[in-house]
């Protein structure tokens, strides 16, 4: 009699238990069973790892719902082995997401009107992209708007059994495919030829530098400006004793300083063409060594006479 009592008391706790466990399982599982879910899916061109059934789906960071199924194209929907679909499509992943209804508060639980705004959202640039968790490798499902003019909708050739949102690659996705574009330009460069190239530039530029004796030039330019400055130095005790200056000369006179402005102004600039500016002061300095010598062996005759006239021999 004594083990019938204690028996029925194990048992008794033992359903108690199972009781308990059971009341805390549906109080946990409460938001995603006792509520009302549309069904989305999506299909991805890329490696899903870490993710798996269960898996939140966040729409800029909020829960909205979780991962329902995760398979492959043609498991779900059949198509030939040796049909164009089967190339394209056999690689794609078919992710299959539960929304909570309650996300959308102005369609009181209407699946239909529900299914017209997510269809409006797409329109709009609604996409899914498979993202992770730092770095613990624990993926999820995130809801994000992007340009839908440049994120163009995958085309299928079935008709989808809920309601299709299209997907776009994840950032890991992006980031290896830039890498990989990189990585085949730099294939294509000649880099040893490249550099080749370069070298033989700066050798014929360097020589170029040494065949226009830039530093000779500049030399031989301002020890021309120097001589010129001298000579004008002598012209003008010479001319301060004369009582009347042709006009002519003042103009002369007026241009060859404003030449020599414009000789300072281009030894500072390094203006390229030195040499047409050399040949130039060269001839009006052989002007001004004649005009001195003869201002020194008779300055009135030059400044106030005219000129002589012709022998008759020359007539």
């Amino acid at each position: 009699m004594k083990k019938d009592k204690t028996y029925f008391k194990i048992g008794a706790f033992v359903l108690a238990v199972c009781a308990v466990l059971i009341a805390g399982i549906l109080f946990i599982s409460a938001d995603t069973i006792g509520n009302d879910a549309i069904l989305l899916e999506t299909y991805i061109d890329e490696s899903v790892m870490g993710l798996s059934i269960g898996s939140e789906v966040l729409h800029r960071g909020v829960k909205i719902g979780q991962v329902q199924k995760i398979t492959f194209v043609p498991q779900e929907y059949p198509m030939s082995i040796d049909g164009p679909e089967f190339t394209k499509f056999s690689r794609y992943v078919v992710v299959l997401m539960a929304i909570d209804v309650r996300n959308f508060p102005d369609a009181n639980h209407n699946l239909s009107i529900i299914e017209t705004m997510i269809r409006n959202q797409v329109k709009m640039g609604l996409r899914f992209k498979l993202n992770y968790q730092g770095i613990t490798g624990i993926a999820f499902m995130e809801a994000d708007y992007v340009d839908p003019e440049r994120e163009i909708p995958l085309s299928v050739p079935w008709v989808p059994k809920r309601i299709y949102v299209p997907s776009t690659p994840s950032v890991i996705q992006n980031f290896t495919q830039a890498l990989d574009t990189i990585f085949q330009r730099l294939e294509q460069i000649d880099i040893e030829g490249a550099i080749a190239n370069m070298k033989t530039t700066l050798a014929t530029i360097d020589q170029g530098i040494q065949d226009a004796r830039i530093g000779e030039v500049r030399e031989s330019f301002v020890a021309l400006v120097n001589e010129v400055r001298q000579s004008n130095k002598q012209l003008q005790p010479l001319l301060a004793k004369t009582e009347t200056i042709p006009d002519e000369f003042n103009t002369a006179i007026d241009h060859f300083n404003a030449t020599m402005q414009r000789v300072e102004i281009l030894l500072g600039r390094h203006e390229p063409d030195i040499d047409e500016i050399l040949s130039d002061i060269e001839i009006l300095a052989q002007n001004f060594r004649q005009l001195s010598e003869s201002l020194k062996q008779d300055p009135a005759q030059i400044l106030l006479s005219s000129p002589p006239k012709h022998s008759e021999v020359v007539q």
